[in-house]
């Protein structure tokens, strides 16, 4: 069997950037978003493009849900 060492410390700290970057990209996902909401288009082919972004969004956030509890 193969004995891992590492540092304690430093997997710790990678863990912490990794949550900041997992929630810097959840903001950054929001704000997409919201652009896609005030974007000045009218139609169906709209509806159905925020419809879809929004799904694509919710399935992100969830993968992202289940990265972070791993």
């Amino acid at each position: 069997m193969t004995l891992l060492h590492m540092q304690t410390e430093q997997v710790r700290s990678t863990g912490i950037q990794l949550q900041c970057t997992i929630e810097e990209m959840r903001e950054q996902m929001q704000g997409l978003y919201q652009r896609v909401l005030a974007t000045e288009w009218q139609g169906p082919n709209r509806d159905d493009f925020v419809w879809q972004f929004a799904r694509l969004a919710r399935s992100w956030n969830n993968l992202m849900d289940e990265k972070a509890s791993c």
